[in-house]
């Protein structure tokens, strides 16, 4: 029994979210490909072109296999009725295995399988699962693909434990949780023929999460730099500074004399543009002053977190290896952004987008500044995600990065900077394995150099091992799957707020004046 997932016709949507899961799996191209029961563990059927012959679908289905449709190409190949509806966003049902996420925002149509609601996984997000004759299936009925191509940005709130909320500017879709919720949907089909879903690690040891601490230089005296070096250094912390090129002095005085830090590009200008060239004068600029100086770098991170197209295609002449942009992605694993038919070079590396200085916006103290990286800290950890944050030392509140670091300590997290998390993420994207069960062994195979490890889902609970050729699933020591409910999800996280037109004033103010 080979254990990869078969995504049937290429998708770029799809191969994002399956390269971030890090899962078995290849492109079916040829229609005429007969599917054996044995030689995929699932299907996924997107709305694509690439099956013609209907039948062999539905004969895989019903002799035993599982697949996870998009709700248009289902209704096309078993003549079911769809009903359309704008989604802007959507709480999971209580109780559903999806309710962990809290509110996931969509802004899309959603194409509804009519008359199965006794067939729901979840009633509020319409995933259907049933069984088709021995097999199953399950039903979303958003398409991955649309959601992954919307680079709109928009102001959201984000959750805590008080009335006044903070928020940000980021991506209208919230492509994290996606991404999360077709990890757990994968995981349940398989668990239906009693397979292991096997993930490449997100990491490169065992640990469950790490700690990535970004710095945002623009508009930092060089005394408040230096300051928050200091406490870096106090608690090993090895951050990315993303320095802002305005002032050569400044550049000399504190970030050129830094050691076991990165040096990253901010900005020459705080600023970008809808327009190439200008994105170009100016990080050109940058650049140019950074190499007078010897200091080379690898990453980006844009003011205000914005993202654009024109942004991304200087990115990637400039050869960066990286770069870090909430108005693209934020809460969420590295992925490779296609646009323009094409995936760019430059990696994504998405963050949690609010900051100290959106905090002391919305009037936080600086006792509920940390509480609330506390539980962000908590949460992230629960749910194996990585913790990158960032900070302005213009904004001090040096006393809070204090306690948020030696949080980090206490809980043992490892830290690496952008760089470093990068430059594993390309070499985890390049591991080739490939996977195959009879009874409950697996055989793997890769020709990858170095070690890595796997992340195995079985049953509802999983384990991370180092990479082996040889596994025996009752040989392994298992862990429950931990799924912790975010806190104060409520109907005002996205209710128009007088507030929000106030903070988008002033974001459109502030950019006037740069």
């Amino acid at each position: 029994m080979k254990l990869a997932i078969g995504l049937f016709g290429y998708n770029p949507g799809w191969e994002i979210l399956l390269q971030q899961e890090g899962v078995i799996y290849d492109i079916i191209e040829d229609s005429d490909t007969d599917l054996e029961i044995n030689d995929h563990a699932c299907l996924i059927i997107h709305n694509s072109s690439a099956i013609k012959d209907f039948a062999k679908v539905s004969d895989y289905i019903e002799n035993g296999g599982i697949a996870l449709f998009e709700s248009a190409k289902y209704a096309e190949i078993f003549d079911r009725k769809l009903k359309q509806k704008k989604i802007k966003y959507i709480f999971p049902a209580e109780n559903s295995l999806f309710s962990f996420l809290g509110l996931i925002d969509f802004y899309t149509d959603f194409k509804i399988v009519k008359d199965e609601p006794e067939n729901y996984l979840d009633k509020n997000l319409k995933i259907i699962k049933k069984a088709v004759g021995k097999g199953f299936i399950s039903i979303i009925p958003f398409e991955v693909n649309s959601l992954s191509a919307n680079f709109r940005s928009r102001r959201k709130r984000f959750p805590a434990d008080r009335n006044e909320l903070p928020s940000e500017i980021v991506s209208e879709v919230s492509r994290g949780k996606i991404r999360r919720l077709i990890q757990v949907l994968l995981t349940d089909l398989f668990a239906v023929r009693e397979l292991p879903l096997i993930q490449k690690w997100y990491y490169n040891s065992a640990r469950e999460s790490y700690f990535i601490f970004r710095i945002d230089t623009d508009y930092c005296e060089s005394n408040d730099a230096l300051e928050l070096y200091g406490i870096c250094r106090e608690y090993s912390i090895n951050g990315t500074w993303f320095i802002d090129t305005a002032s050569e002095s400044r550049i000399k005085e504190s970030y050129a004399r830094m050691e076991d830090q990165e040096i990253a590009f901010h900005c020459d200008r705080h600023r970008i543009f809808q327009d190439r060239n200008t994105n170009l004068h100016y990080i050109s600029r940058g650049l140019d002053k950074l190499e007078k100086l010897n200091i080379s770098v690898s990453g980006y991170a844009a003011p205000f977190g914005e993202w654009n197209q024109s942004l991304a295609d200087v990115l990637e002449e400039k050869d960066f290896s990286y770069s870090s942009e909430f108005a693209l992605a934020y809460d969420d694993l590295p992925f490779y952004p296609y646009f323009n038919s094409k995936k760019t070079t430059v990696l994504q590396i998405p963050i949690h987008p609010i900051s100290l200085g959106r905090l002391r916006r919305s009037h936080f103290t600086e006792t509920e500044m940390v509480n609330y990286f506390l539980n962000l800290l908590a949460g992230k950890c629960a749910d194996l995600q990585p913790v990158i944050i960032y900070h302005h030392p213009a904004h001090k509140h040096f006393e809070v990065i204090a306690e948020i670091f030696k949080q980090v300590r206490e809980l043992q997290l490892p830290v690496m900077n952008f760089e470093q998390f990068a430059n594993w993420w390309k070499y985890r994207n390049n591991l080739k394995i490939t996977g195959s069960m009879t009874g409950k062994k697996i055989v793997l195979k890769s020709d990858n150099e170095y070690d890595f490890y796997l992340k195995i889902n079985y049953r509802n609970k999983y384990c991370i091992i180092p990479f082996q050729n040889k596994l025996d699933l009752e040989s392994l020591t298992w862990i429950e799957e931990k799924r912790i409910a975010v806190s104060g999800q409520n109907r005002k996280l996205r209710k128009l707020h007088w507030r929000d037109f106030l903070y988008n004033y002033e974001s459109y103010k502030g950019k006037k004046r740069r």
